[in-house]
């Protein structure tokens, strides 16, 4: 599993950071896949954010965005994670959009 750090300027930022982690890792074509995102709670509370990556042939890819820690998880095809990105330096604006 690899580990990396990600400065993040903003949501969009975010989102592209993730569709292109998966492209790149599957080698696939992004104009075919859908990037689809639920906020997480707990007791009522956001804690972050969970993106589901959806292709043809029923390809899906997950990440989940943990605020407090400031990481992202990615899990792969098989349900396994793949990758933790560390988040530095996020900028306010993105905690607040989430």
């Amino acid at each position: 599993m690899a580990e990396v750090t990600q400065v993040v300027g903003s949501t969009e930022d975010l989102r592209a950071y993730i569709i292109d982690t998966f492209c790149s890792r599957y080698d696939l074509d992004p104009r075919f896949f859908e990037l689809t995102e639920f906020p997480l709670y707990r007791r009522g509370q956001p804690v972050g954010k969970y993106f589901v990556f959806e292709g043809p042939r029923r390809l899906r890819m997950m990440a989940v965005w943990d605020y407090k820690r400031e990481l992202l998880l990615f899990y792969g095809l098989n349900g396994q994670r793949i990758q933790t990105t560390r988040l530095l330096y996020p900028a306010p604006s993105v905690r607040q959009a989430a």
